[in-house]
């Protein structure tokens, strides 16, 4: 039986149960055809995530916008755009949602979302 465990933008995750075992698998969603699966959810996960980032570096941006991407606790990730020489490009950035401050921003949405992460845990009572 196939569950749905997180959708992204152009892939989905999905959690298989195969003859007893876990294994996860990336879908296309335009094609509904398996990328890659994995036994390891981590693994999945991170290849999804690489994936999603490939697909929105290929577009460039049309204009500006504010997309939230995934919160965690006090943090969100956020997509928008800067202005360069060459045109818009894409950008990530940790925004605390009790101010709405950006704390850190990249081009690499894999580096910010395990920085936001990394952020989310510390805050956690022990």
């Amino acid at each position: 039986m196939r569950t749905l465990i997180r959708s992204f933008c152009d892939y989905d995750l999905y959690a298989d149960d195969v003859k007893g075992q876990d294994r996860f698998v990336i879908v296309c969603r335009s094609t509904k055809k398996p990328i890659c699966c994995s036994r390891d959810y981590d693994d999945a996960y991170r290849i999804a995530i690489s994936k999603q980032e490939e697909a929105n570096r290929s577009t460039r941006p049309q204009g500006y916008a504010l997309i939230r991407l995934v919160r965690m606790d006090n943090f969100e990730v956020v997509r928008t755009t800067a202005k360069t020489k060459v045109g818009l490009i894409w950008i990530y950035e940790i925004r605390d949602v009790r101010n709405g401050g950006v704390l850190e921003s990249s081009k690499s949405y894999s580096r910010i979302y395990q920085q936001a992460v990394r952020m989310a845990l510390k805050e956690v009572p022990a």
